[in-house]
C-alpha cells in the first residue's frame, strides 16, 4: 500500500506569465497554488469524523459518527438525510422482549411511534413490533412431538394445542364404582349390607349409579411467563 496520501499535479503557467513589482513573489505563490491539483492516492479516501452532524459541503464524504468522542457507526448521506443499515435485516428473526410494548417502539433508535396504526418507512418509524401469532402461545420446534398420542409432527408456522380441553369418555382411565345396597325383601341377603362386587345372579337388574361432574374443559398450559415476541418493521436505516 503506498505511504503517498496526496497526489500534487502541477499546473502551466499562461505564456508570457512573469510577475513584477512589489507582490511579485505572493502572485506567483498564488498561481502555483492555484495551478496545482491536488488529489488523494488512488487507495484513500476523506470521511467525516466526529459528534457532529458534518456541513452540507462535506456530505459526498462518509462519516464515522462518534457519540461523547466513544465510537458510534458509519453513517452515508442519502434519501435526505444520514442513514446506517440496521445492524439485523428484515426477515424472519424474532426477538424475546420483555418490557412494555410502547418501549419495544422506541428500542434501538426506533422513533417511538406505533408500527401498526403509523406504520414504518425505510428512515421512519420504529424497528420492531409486536408479533402477534406468538400472543398467548409458546414457539415450539418443528418436527415430531416426543411422546405425542395421537403422533403428531408440528411443520412451521402451525397453530397448534388448546389452552383448555374438556376429556373424553375414551380419556378418562379405567375404574370401577363399589356400591353398598341395603338388605331388602326382594334381596336374598343374609346381612343388612352388602356389596354388589360379586354378588353374582342374586341382582338382576341393572341400574346407574349416582352422576357426578360437569364435563366443563379443564386448563391445560404449562409454566409460562409473559412476553413480547417482536419482529421486525420495515424500516431500514438509523438516521442521524
Amino acid at each position: 500500500m503506498s505511504t503517498v496520501l496526496v497526489t500534487a499535479t502541477p499546473g502551466t503557467f499562461p505564456s508570457g506569465f512573469c510577475p513584477t513589482g512589489p507582490n511579485a513573489l505572493q502572485e506567483l505563490y498564488n498561481a502555483i497554488i492555484n495551478r496545482t491539483v491536488f488529489s488523494l492516492s488512488a487507495d484513500k479516501a476523506f470521511y467525516n469524523y466526529g459528534d457532529t452532524q458534518p456541513t452540507p459541503d462535506n456530505r459526498v464524504f462518509p462519516w464515522f459518527r462518534t457519540s461523547a468522542k466513544l465510537p458510534d457507526r458509519w453513517y452515508v448521506y442519502a434519501l435526505g438525510k444520514w442513514i446506517s443499515p440496521y445492524r439485523i435485516p428484515i426477515g424472519q428473526e424474532r426477538m424475546i422482549w420483555g418490557d412494555g410494548e410502547v418501549a419495544l417502539w422506541s428500542y434501538d433508535g426506533g422513533d417511538g411511534t406505533d408500527p401498526v396504526s403509523i406504520g414504518s418507512t425505510q428512515t421512519t418509524g420504529s424497528f420492531w413490533k409486536r408479533d402477534i401469532t406468538f400472543d398467548g402461545r409458546s414457539p415450539m420446534g418443528i418436527g415430531a412431538i416426543s411422546g405425542s398420542n395421537p403422533a403428531k409432527s408440528l411443520v412451521l408456522a402451525e397453530q397448534y394445542g388448546l389452552g383448555s380441553v374438556a376429556l373424553q369418555v375414551s380419556e378418562i382411565p379405567a375404574h370401577a364404582h363399589t356400591i353398598t345396597a341395603k338388605a331388602h325383601l326382594d334381596i336374598n341377603a343374609s346381612s343388612l349390607d352388602r356389596t354388589l362386587a360379586g354378588a353374582g345372579a342374586e341382582f338382576t337388574d341393572s341400574f346407574n349409579t349416582g352422576s357426578v361432574g360437569g364435563g366443563i374443559a379443564h386448563q391445560n398450559v404449562h409454566p409460562v411467563t409473559g412476553v413480547i415476541v417482536a419482529q421486525r418493521t420495515n424500516r431500514q436505516f438509523w438516521t442521524s
